[in-house]
């Protein structure tokens, strides 16, 4: 298993989708900082001075780029061993595929956690130009824990998603598509009574940007839990498939 991380991770230097990755996460924080700033202009006055950033970008990076960004950086993973003819060549060492997929898996979890940190610098950084305040290392490690807690929540949201690019020879984009309105949907249900079942909007709950119940935390848990067993269940299947 460690010899096929260690390969996946050679193969997501050798593509683009890394640098497209963080030039998107910059673009939307530079977005961030430029409504800002004009913001600031109209002389509106900003209550969470503190931690204003770090809040609009964690709101941005779940419904609007996340979500689409791990599906595009995961489906292309595994869609390319189709479209590179590599495919057969994995199946001939003795590794079963769903081993191939999981150390995917987990390297896109290792990305997740460069993402979202690059994300939380992006938003420290907008933070310090526009309000010129320098956080407290409170508020820096209980933004830091939210920023990586969203992400493992969001990872988790669309793995099912994620695991069927298996079934796909070169339709990442039609996943990534998938994505978005699965996760723009969040949008609109998170001022609902079904934030905490709908993954994309829970993620803000279980990140601590608002108070939850222990009812809410447990239809949380039981929401990220089905989209896990929906995709081990999903990855066995192909592997049986392919052993048929």
């Amino acid at each position: 298993m460690k010899e096929i991380i260690l390969s996946e991770l050679k193969k997501q230097k050798r593509t683009k989708m890394l640098v497209l990755s963080f030039l998107s996460i910059l673009a939307v924080s530079l977005l961030s900082l430029l409504l800002g700033l004009r913001i600031v202009s109209y002389g509106f006055e900003v209550d969470n001075k503190e931690s204003f950033f770090m809040e609009q970008l964690l709101f941005w990076n779940s419904f609007y780029i996340f979500p689409a960004l791990l599906v595009l950086v995961g489906s292309h993973s595994i869609t390319r061993e189709r479209t590179e003819g590599t495919l057969n060549h994995l199946l001939l060492i003795p590794v079963s595929y769903s081993k191939v997929l999981y150390a995917k898996f987990f390297v896109l979890f290792l990305l997740m956690l460069v993402f979202s940190l690059f994300a939380y610098m992006c938003a420290i950084f907008n933070q310090f130009i526009l309000f010129k305040n320098i956080i407290s290392m409170t508020l820096f490690f209980d933004f830091l824990k939210a920023y990586i807690v969203n992400g493992v929540c969001l990872l988790i949201s669309v793995a099912p998603i994620i695991s069927l690019s298996s079934y796909l020879k070169n339709d990442s984009l039609l996943l990534v598509g998938m994505s978005v309105m699965y996760s723009f949907l969040g949008i609109f249900i998170i001022n609902s009574s079904f934030n905490m079942i709908y993954p994309i909007s829970a993620s803000l709950g279980i990140a601590g940007m608002f108070s939850l119940t222990n009812l809410e935390i447990l239809k949380a848990i039981i929401s990220y839990s089905v989209c896990i067993i929906f995709t081990v269940i999903n990855i066995n299947y192909i592997q049986k498939k392919i052993i048929c």
